[in-house]
Order: structure tokens, then C-alpha cells, then sequence
């Protein structure tokens, strides 16, 4: 229907009549035509990975809960969740994310809000999701993983390996997961060379 020219990478998410792109210079609207229809410039810094090669997982810093959008903000004070009305681009909460050297945080895709972010604990890179209030500490190979929410679960990608966590419960592909979604019914899993449907 269209095209619209972006500056460097982006992260986006659709929903009806809308398509919503993130950048490193701020959160742009479109309809479905690609007309734009709003932008809004945000404070602090928005990473958009992966700075690696395009077969790296990428990690989601936007996404979409019925009416509101979620984006993981670095400002000089901290990393912060940024909750804005979807309709007219409100700021409407802010949270701070956990600060034992986080890099790289991300948001899950799904059902429900999940944080996640690479660190640094006792000289070790681990992986912290914040689930609501609950913070969980995990030591998943690889880097980059790719978390989803789905009715209650979540699921953890990384490397060639999508496993749910808290279970002994994984399954492996041919090659590299580069991403994973969900319709809520089944997950989605794009890896190089193929994408798998799961029930």
C-alpha cells in the first residue's frame, strides 16, 4: 500500500487501524496506508538491537496492551518502563527497572507485561525478568534470549532453544531463533532457514 523511509532501526507493533514505529529518535503513528499520523519524542534513550548481525535475536523495546504502549526507556537516572496512552501518545506511568548493571532490557510479547534485561551479578551475566512485582533472577545460554508471556507461562528463546521457564520443557530448531510470536492461540517461532507454528 505503501512505504515510509526510517531513520536506522526500528521496533514496531500493529494493532487495527494503526501501526506504531519506535526509534532511536522517538515514537511515530501511522494508519494503514502509511500516512503519518503522530509522533512523539521521548525522554531518555531508546536502544534498538541487536547491533550484531541481522540473524541475531532481536530484543523488543515496544509493545502494545489493549490501550496502552509500553516502551523500555535509559535515561541518565536509571532504566525506566514508559506506559503511554495509545491513542493520543500520553504518558501516563513510569517505573524503574532493576539496576544491577541491566543491559540490553527488553519486553515480552504475549498476555501480560514482562521485562527482562542482561546483567552483570557477582561477576556472572545473568538474565532478570520482572513479572509485575515478582523479580527473578535466571541463567539462560547464549545471549539475547527472547521471552513470551502466554497464559501464564513463560516462554524463553535463545540460541536454538525455546524452552519454558520453570519446567524441564524445551524444544530445538535447525538453526538460530530470530524471533517469536503469538496470535494467543499459538506461538510463532521465526528461526534462520524457517518458521515453526506450535499448539
Amino acid at each position: 500500500l505503501g512505504y515510509v523511509k526510517m531513520p536506522d532501526r526500528v521496533d514496531c507493533v500493529a494493532s487495527r487501524d494503526k501501526l506504531y514505529l519506535l526509534t532511536k529518535d522517538g515514537l511515530y503513528v501511522f494508519d494503514k496506508t502509511l500516512r503519518e499520523l503522530q509522533r512523539a519524542k521521548l525522554d531518555g534513550w531508546i536502544y534498538i538491537p541487536p547491533w550484531g548481525p541481522p540473524v541475531d535475536p532481536k530484543i523488543h523495546v515496544l509493545t502494545l496492551r489493549e490501550d496502552k504502549l509500553y516502551v523500555v526507556v535509559d535515561r541518565d537516572d536509571g532504566d525506566f518502563l514508559v506506559v503511554l496512552d495509545a491513542n493520543d501518545l500520553r504518558l501516563l506511568e513510569t517505573h524503574r527497572l532493576a539496576s544491577e548493571d541491566c543491559i540490553d532490557w527488553g519486553l515480552a510479547r504475549g498476555d501480560e507485561v514482562v521485562a527482562y534485561g542482561r546483567c552483570s551479578i557477582d561477576g556472572h551475566k545473568k538474565y532478570v525478568i520482572v513479572r509485575g512485582s515478582e523479580r527473578k533472577t535466571v541463567e539462560i545460554a547464549g545471549w539475547a534470549p527472547l521471552v513470551l508471556s502466554l497464559r501464564g507461562q513463560l516462554y524463553v528463546a535463545s540460541g536454538t532453544t525455546l524452552t519454558i521457564l520453570d519446567s524441564n520443557i524445551s524444544r530445538s530448531f535447525p538453526d538460530s531463533i530470530v524471533d517469536i510470536e503469538t496470535d494467543g492461540r499459538y506461538i510463532y517461532v521465526l528461526y534462520r532457514g524457517g518458521i515453526a507454528k506450535l499448539t
